[in-house]
């Protein structure tokens, strides 16, 4: 049985870059976005992973396979939970849950999501007319300024980059809900609250 196509090939899609990787940005489509703490990665783990995903690429592995193991290697990399894994915090977990509930159904449709110790996943469908970068920015800049405030520290909260991808067919959006779902017991995160979904 052939799965769903949710990106339509026809569609005209957007490639934007921002810091070490390219986004790809399409009207309508379905993002797995992941986004960290600051100090979740040495600086040298953060280079290695960059290095190994531009090697993929001028081995000719690009477009869904790349973004993958890229992902792949990042998660694996912040499961470990380095850094100070601020989002065990309850009150700073529900802030950034409640921060990407707060435009749900009116710039996009919210459809999985995970707050792990020390870093962020969540599924949206972007409504026409919303930009991913401006999303992710918005989440990012007031999370990180009311993290801060709660917390009584200055500083930077959130690591520069995130990662994305748009999610293409039915088979890869259930599979990569699976994923979100069951990352906090992949990571030891025995009855962990900060996860959801919504459906679609």
């Amino acid at each position: 049985m052939q799965s769903k196509t949710l990106l339509p090939f026809s569609q005209r899609v957007g490639v934007r870059s921002r810091g070490y990787l390219p986004h790809w940005e399409a009207d309508d489509a379905i993002y797995f976005i992941t986004y960290r703490l600051a100090d979740s990665l040495p600086q040298a783990v953060v280079t290695r992973i960059h290095e190994q995903y531009r090697a993929d690429r001028a081995r000719g592995m690009t477009g869904p396979m790349a973004s993958r193991r890229l992902s792949r290697r990042m998660n694996n990399c912040l499961r470990a939970g380095s850094g100070e894994c601020l989002l065990r915090e309850p009150a700073i977990a529900e802030l950034t849950i409640d921060t990407w509930r707060h435009f749900d159904g009116e710039r996009y449709r919210l459809i999985a999501w995970c707050a792990m110790p020390n870093h962020a996943h969540v599924i949206v469908r972007l409504f026409r007319g919303s930009e991913l970068g401006r999303a992710v920015h918005s989440w990012k800049s007031y999370t990180a300024k009311a993290a801060n405030r709660l917390l009584g520290r200055v500083g930077e909260f959130w690591a520069r980059e995130y990662y994305d991808r748009c999610i293409r067919d039915e088979r890869e959006l259930l599979r990569t809900v699976r994923y979100v779902l069951e990352n906090p017991a992949k990571a030891g995160l025995v009855d962990w609250p900060y996860v959801g979904c919504a459906g679609w």
